[in-house]
């Protein structure tokens, strides 16, 4: 005898499938699939979710967003792919279906840091790293420089055990001088025009870190 509960969610599948909406977002999915000419992506199948599965099908309502997602989607690859980067961020990044994208990276080989693509980031900041908590804005998805500095900073939380990493960069200027200065070398090793970075670099440690340095002597230490 077939489960009652079977039956019901079976019934409750066929009648989805009767909402006009689910059958108009699976024609406009699989007409957009077919245009870019690609095999879907995670961020793809994020949307198909988002479309088909979306509790507000239940009440016969198109979710919010997902018009203007198709419509981006169907102006052809570059848009998709601007607009979902983990296609092309390679493995590892999640999608949550609603503009959170975040990965799992490691540092020191072992020591778990958590990286979020957000818009969520300190004004006039590309990336913060708290503790083992990075926030990149997701403009920057791939832009492993800038990955690299802020896992730096992740590498120096872990070194004096987050805490003291915490206090000696709020209240301890030569320790934030040297932490800056530690991250941003390791950016320049992915600059594709060093010169002009460490020039664009020291700018930023003379500028935005509250320190007592001018843009020249912050260019020295980058160049050391």
């Amino acid at each position: 005898m077939r489960s009652p509960l079977l039956s019901w969610g079976n019934q409750g599948r066929r009648h989805r499938d009767q909402v006009p909406e689910v059958r108009l977002y699976r024609k406009n999915i699989q007409e957009t699939e077919k245009k870019l000419d690609f095999t879907p992506q995670p961020a793809f199948e994020c949307l198909k979710l988002r479309a088909i599965r979306s509790p507000n099908i239940c009440r016969s309502r198109i979710p919010a967003g997902i018009e203007a997602d198709l419509a981006a989607l169907g102006k052809g690859l570059e848009a998709y792919e601007a607009r979902c980067p983990e296609k092309i961020s390679g493995a590892g990044l999640l999608c949550f279906g609603v503009g959170l994208r975040m990965k799992i990276k490691t540092v020191y080989k072992i020591l778990p840091a958590v990286v979020i693509f957000t818009n969520r980031v300190p004004e006039g900041s590309a990336g913060v790293a708290n503790a083992m908590i990075v926030r990149i804005r997701p403009e920057y998805v791939n832009d492993e420089g800038l990955l690299q500095h802020e896992l730096t900073h992740v590498k120096q939380s872990y070194r004096l055990l987050i805490l003291f990493h915490s206090i000696l960069y709020l209240l301890d200027d030569p320790y934030r001088l040297h932490a800056e200065v530690e991250a941003y070398r390791k950016q320049l090793e992915y600059s594709k025009n060093k010169v002009a970075d460490i020039d664009r670099f020291a700018g930023f440690i003379a500028e935005k870190y509250d320190l007592d340095i001018s843009r020249d002597a912050a260019a020295m230490l980058l160049r050391a």
